[in-house]
């Protein structure tokens, strides 16, 4: 994760200049994201297109343009007429524009790296498939998203990736943009938050297997109580994090810890005596009833107790 820092704004490339770098298809990068770079190909509003190695159109503002120089493979890569397809290239793309802000604090997708030298991805994207998934999430991309974006690019490559559908649902997944968190957002940001501050333990060297070693049998006297002691509460910092962000941003209540009563049916997660025969109601009647604690404990009721539930009317006796 990066800390955000406040730095002077640089100054922007004339249009005189641009022109000049887009004639002699000259060498650039992006100054916050020095991954993105290629050969200038063209500007327009203030904005440059630069043709990247990886085979896609990357455009950013002319303030953040820096003359660079490629290698001799990344040239090569950037003087071919065909563009590559999207699924080739999606991963790339994906590592350089998601960055889900937490508080002060702003996670790439490649979030934490690992002992093997790979990293931890937020989203990840297979070619071979065209799956598009979420590692924190039990959450998918439908693929007609990857087929779309492959079609718009045909027709508009320069445009194409930021008013496509796709990107447009991973903001909105990950809680990136200007629109509102949904629910689905705060829970991802829940768990990339304790996933990032998972602490990672190093591997244990190998060690020889001592001998076993021959204990005297002892005698107890009277009754042996053979029950196990129960584990400790698991307050780890990753807990500990989720919890206080999931207090803040709302809290999150899932099917898998509802509870059954005697008769099978589902029963509120606030602790009221509504029973439910689907999870569902019982998730959204749960919803509603945590936010009426939260009302009544700004307005200092809190202590007061729920009114009881009225008693169904009973049913005239037959005649």
């Amino acid at each position: 994760p990066a800390q955000r820092a406040a730095a002077p704004p640089p100054a922007a490339v004339s249009a005189a200049t641009a022109t000049a770098m887009c004639e002699r298809g000259a060498h650039v990068a992006d100054v916050e994201k020095p991954t993105v770079r290629g050969v200038a190909k063209g500007h327009s509003s203030g904005w440059m297109v630069v043709l990247t190695p990886l085979g896609y159109f990357a455009m950013f503002p002319l303030t953040r343009v820096t003359a660079t120089t490629l290698t001799a493979a990344e040239a090569e890569a950037c003087a071919r007429k065909d563009l590559r397809p999207a699924r080739e290239w999606l991963q790339a793309r994906l590592d350089e524009e998601i960055e889900v802000e937490v508080g002060n604090t702003v996670y790439r997708n490649r979030y934490r790296p690992r002992a093997d030298g790979s990293s931890e991805c937020q989203i990840v994207a297979d070619a071979a498939t065209r799956r598009v998934r979420c590692a924190l999430c039990d959450w998918e991309l439908p693929r007609h998203h990857v087929e779309d974006l492959e079609r718009d690019l045909a027709a508009r490559p320069t445009t194409a990736w930021h008013y496509s559908s796709l990107w447009q649902t991973l903001q909105a997944h990950c809680g990136m943009g200007d629109a509102g968190l949904s629910q689905e957002a705060r829970r991802h940001r829940v768990r990339l938050l304790a996933a990032a501050n998972t602490p990672t333990a190093p591997a244990p060297p190998p060690t020889a297997e001592p001998a076993p070693e021959r204990r005297r049998k002892q005698q107890t006297i009277g009754p042996s109580d053979t029950t196990a002691a129960p584990p400790p509460p698991d307050t780890s910092q990753d807990e500990l994090l989720a919890r206080q962000l999931a207090e803040q941003e709302g809290a999150v209540i899932e099917e898998g810890h509802l509870e059954k009563n005697e008769f099978g049916r589902f029963m509120c997660p606030a602790g009221c005596d509504k029973t439910f025969k689907f999870a569902g109601a019982a998730i959204k009647h749960g919803t509603k009833c945590v936010q009426d604690l939260r009302k009544r404990r700004r307005r200092g009721g809190a202590s007061a107790p729920r009114p009881a539930p009225k008693r169904p009317r009973a049913a005239p006796a037959n005649l």
